[in-house]
């Protein structure tokens, strides 16, 4: 078990959500010197369907992201950058659907040589990739992190596989992790700016077709209004796009400021520490 699922199973929920994560947040929150962070969902869909996804990938269909679109954002986040991102993380869904996935790897480290970049997967296809995958992995330093769920996967191969081509393996935990049962108010009354400064997503700064978001869950609300009918607002102002955005900072000040789309989130009721399940496509995994 690692630090945060040990915390979310011995520290009651109330000092977690109260105290915690707003003192976390408040530290985190505070205006950005670089773009530290950036992660690319290029597929939207999954494999696995995980109960209470952030992403709403259960009510996802299949769609890959464009090759143009991909390589476009990077090579403008790096003009804004000039390639100073720390980590930049491929992700889905699950990123492993993609049959490109190959050609976007070589696409991210051509662009930005000096970052680390991960995909994280929940390595249930890991094992059926071919060696063009491996390789290019090996060749473009590409690492892998793996999001532990409690499925049948063969993590003793894995491991030989990643050392045979020398490639980084990393875990989100040594046993299956525990979850986050989210909480949406479809009336939107929330405290927007309260809610920006303890939420425990914010900071997962996401690129999706030229536009960059504070978290994952705003792009990917269309998928939860489509399925269900819902009327959850996007607006010009829950993102900012990287291609009219004059410069870095322009970006980073929209990081450090709450969003009208925060108000959907009701916090107080995320349950923390769930165990891991399958998605039935209810509303109530969302807190509807």
């Amino acid at each position: 078990m690692n630090l945060h699922d040990l915390v979310c199973k011995l520290v009651p929920a109330p000092i977690i959500r109260d105290i915690l994560l707003p003192l976390f947040r408040l530290l985190h929150r505070q205006k950005k010197t670089k773009l530290d962070y950036v992660e690319v969902c290029i597929t939207d869909h999954c494999n696995l369907n995980c109960k209470s996804c952030a992403q709403f990938s259960p009510l996802a269909p299949e769609k890959y992201i464009e090759p143009t679109v991909f390589e476009r954002d990077f090579r403008r986040l790096y003009e804004l950058t000039g390639g100073d991102i720390d980590t930049i993380r491929l992700l889905g869904g699950e990123p492993l659907l993609n049959p490109g996935i190959t050609g976007l790897m070589k696409t991210a480290r051509e662009i930005f040589d000096a970052s680390a970049i991960w995909i994280v997967t929940n390595g249930i296809l890991l094992l059926n990739q071919d060696e063009s995958f491996w390789k290019t992995c090996a060749s473009h330093r590409i690492s892998i992190y793996i999001s532990r769920y409690p499925v049948n996967i063969n993590h003793d191969e894995i491991a030989r596989m990643t050392g045979q081509y020398g490639i980084t393996l990393k875990y989100s935990a040594n046993t299956p992790q525990l979850m986050h049962q989210w909480a949406l108010d479809v009336m939107g009354k929330q405290n927007a700016k309260a809610n920006f400064y303890t939420c425990y997503v914010g900071g997962c700064v996401n690129v999706n077709s030229g536009k960059l978001y504070m978290c994952e869950t705003v792009p990917s609300i269309k998928f939860f209004n489509d399925y269900f009918h819902e009327h959850f607002k996007v607006t010009d102002k829950d993102y900012i796009d990287i291609h009219s955005a004059k410069d870095l900072s322009e970006v980073l000040d929209f990081l450090s400021n709450p969003i009208p789309f925060c108000r959907y989130c009701d916090l107080k009721r995320v349950k923390h520490g769930q165990k891991w399940a399958h998605s039935k496509k209810e509303k109530s995994e969302w807190g509807c």
